[in-house]
């Protein structure tokens, strides 16, 4: 949960950060899809039986994650969304 946790911080850091509506949805989703890659990663662990399912889910979370961040830095993401880039 790289960007969950770099977000976390700058807000102890920097406080609530100042977006746009579009770039706050981004911020949003990104850390929503951190939690639910992270629920499913667990679930894989505990489900032994059919992790080839759980994985396929997880691996399109993860192409979803990419898409949005299209793979920058979690301070790149956000400098970003500072400036009101398209990504």
């Amino acid at each position: 949960m790289k960007f969950t946790r770099y977000f976390a911080k700058m807000l102890q850091v920097q406080g609530v950060p100042h977006l746009s509506n579009d770039a706050f949805k981004t911020y949003m989703n990104i850390v929503a899809l951190e939690g639910k890659i992270a629920g499913m990663e667990k679930c894989k662990s505990l489900n032994q039986a059919n992790p080839g399912h759980i994985e396929f889910e997880v691996n399109n979370v993860k192409r979803q994650m990419d898409s949005i961040t299209h793979k920058k830095t979690p301070e790149e993401l956000l400098n970003s969304l500072y400036k009101h880039d398209s990504f």
